[in-house]
């Protein structure tokens, strides 16, 4: 669910992106860290957004998928799943998939490091994605 209160804050360094494989593996952001205080980072008032690029019906046939899984740990380059945050875009009506994001907020357990996997379901993809944490 959104912030509606959010003041969709961006700072550069909350701030990656990543280039999706026109292969069927795996890519990753860089780490997006949030820092630490002595409560532990609080993170109610954030979001997270995942903005996917266009696709073409080329790149991203009928039924073709790329999946954005959160990754999230207490150190660098996590691989756990925790957060639960998987978003799908599939091709579809012969014309591929437009641009689209979505923004989920972090939720209270989010641990130091975030960063985004991107995994297409067939070969072809490409194009960058972003990641962004909004304040």
């Amino acid at each position: 669910m959104a912030n509606e209160f959010s003041r969709n804050t961006q700072d550069a360094s909350l701030t990656e992106t990543a280039t999706i494989p026109a292969t069927a593996v795996d890519a990753f952001t860089a780490d997006i860290n949030l820092g630490t205080n002595s409560k532990a980072f609080l993170t109610e008032e954030h979001e997270l957004e995942i903005a996917f690029p266009a696709f073409t019906v080329g790149q991203l046939a009928n039924g073709a998928t790329v999946t954005a899984v959160v990754l999230n740990g207490a150190a660098a380059s996590p691989t756990g799943t925790a957060l639960g945050i998987t978003r799908v875009v599939t091709g579809a009506g012969g014309v591929g998939a437009a641009a689209t994001s979505f923004r989920v907020r972090l939720p209270a357990a989010t641990l130091q490091f975030l960063r985004v996997k991107f995994t297409p379901s067939t070969t072809g993809a490409g194009g960058t994605a972003t990641v962004r944490v909004l304040t």
